[in-house]
């Protein structure tokens, strides 16, 4: 007798919609029946994915629909064009991005950077950083080694690196604070930001993990909301590519937490918001330290984590915050909505 077909389960989500702006989530269209202010759902999921539309090619050019407005059914009656304001996306701007968490007693708390500029600043980090390595180890090609930080400081780890070794507790603070100029004498040119989100720590193990997973995904569907609104919004498209949290075998390498998190975000009214009616490719996971912008977000990521952890527990962080100059900080608050903070230091109330 042959054996019963399993019935195929559903890959379940890990995600939602995205995060909301407040400068988009004021939006009202009136009502010229009644007077009545009228917002869209934005939550509500659709069977297809939202972005311009691929129609038949005219004169060997491809060719695009692209939705400019949802109509809405005021409770009067009366039908409501709600404007989606879509933008034509010119020019890339690159957003670079690595973790660092901490545990504080009791807590999680997921620390993320991401490193965000045009062709020109972009290029212009990558040559300071190189700059700086070859001043701190004239004898060693800048490519030929990465910066991991947690490796950096850790002296038993320091000492079994060739170059790691050659730095003392001075010398790393030195290079780190010269590596935090980077940031400052450019955050005019460039656009960092970085997201924190924290929750109770679960008692058992299989619980941790599934709160760490939870805030991860949600932090970086927040972090991605903001970029997405704000690049398109100038007329930029954002790509986005971040450190693999785990070994690369083979490309394109995925990660649920940040591919599903991004492709199901397009199932919903608020991503076609926030993209102004354009398609966003998904972040490309990449081998760690494989650009020196990534560099750069492991180490802000990295004293971003520990200044919060060790302000937490009443100790002195191991590099003043505000040494990297302004950064647009958010805060996940809960499962919709955010705080963003543009300072050169992470707000007190943003970590427990």
């Amino acid at each position: 007798m042959p054996k019963a077909k399993k019935r195929k389960q559903q890959k379940p989500e890990t995600s939602g919609p995205p995060f909301l702006p407040s400068e988009l989530l004021s939006k009202f269209v009136v009502c010229q029946g009644c007077g009545e202010r009228l917002q869209p759902d934005y939550w509500t999921k659709s069977d297809e994915p939202f972005g311009p539309i691929e129609l038949k090619p005219q004169n060997g050019q491809r060719m695009f629909a692209v939705q400019t407005s949802t109509r809405l059914i005021c409770k009067c009656g009366e039908k409501v064009e709600f404007p989606l304001e879509p933008t034509v996306l010119e020019h890339p701007i690159y957003f670079y991005g690595d973790d660092a968490d901490r545990h504080p007693k009791g807590y999680y708390l997921h620390s993320y950077t991401l490193i965000g500029g045009t062709t020109g600043p972009i290029r212009d980090m990558k040559k300071a950083l190189e700059e700086v390595k070859r001043k701190f180890v004239p004898d060693s090609d800048p490519a030929s080694w990465k910066i991991h930080v947690k490796d950096m400081m850790n002296s038993k780890k320091r000492v079994t690196n060739a170059i790691y070794k050659r730095f003392d507790r001075n010398g790393l603070k030195e290079f780190f604070e010269e590596c935090a100029q980077i940031f400052s004498s450019r955050d005019h040119l460039t656009s960092h930001l970085h997201v924190t989100a924290s929750a109770k720590a679960g008692e058992s193990r299989k619980e941790r993990s599934r709160i760490e997973k939870a805030i991860k995904a949600t932090a970086h569907c927040a972090l991605l909301s903001e970029c997405i609104f704000n690049a398109t919004k100038q007329g930029l498209r954002p790509e986005f590519i971040l450190d693999a949290g785990k070994e690369i075998k083979k490309f394109p390498h995925i990660e649920s937490w940040s591919f599903d998190t991004h492709q199901e975000a397009r199932y919903y009214l608020a991503y076609e918001m926030l993209s102004h009616g354009n398609s966003i490719d998904p972040p490309k996971l990449v081998t760690p330290g494989s650009h020196p912008c990534l560099e750069l977000a492991d180490i802000h990521a990295y004293f971003a984590a520990n200044w919060m952890y060790k302000v937490s527990i009443g100790e002195e962080p191991e590099m003043d915050i505000n040494k990297f100059g302004l950064v647009r900080y958010l805060m996940v608050q809960d499962g919709s909505r955010y705080k963003v903070n543009k300072a050169t230091s992470i707000p007190r109330d943003y970590f427990p």
